[in-house]
């Protein structure tokens, strides 16, 4: 079983940052409660809208659920608060 991490840098789009970090304890509430394989995960974004994301999977496998049974609606918000600049995985 190999861990499986994946990081997305970015920036929140002007006056969003508000909505950004709502979804983000949002969707890390959700993880901690219903995706036993995530290992690690967090939203941090500065007081100037840049910011990073980590999600971390026990193993691959574990990512391709990440999120599916999701009320918070972050797949369809996520474009409209903010534009992910990079995204980088290892494991």
């Amino acid at each position: 079983m190999a861990e499986f991490r994946v990081f997305i840098r970015g920036r929140v789009q002007g006056g969003q940052i508000g909505t950004f970090r709502d979804l983000g304890r949002r969707m890390t509430g959700f993880v901690r409660e219903d995706e036993p394989g995530t290992v690690a995960y967090g939203w941090f974004v500065s007081d100037d809208g840049r910011f990073v994301t980590e999600d971390g999977y026990a193993e691959d496998a574990v990512r391709h659920t990440h999120g599916q049974r999701s009320e918070t609606g972050f797949p369809r918000r996520v474009p409209g608060i903010a534009r992910c600049r990079t995204c980088r995985s290892a494991g």
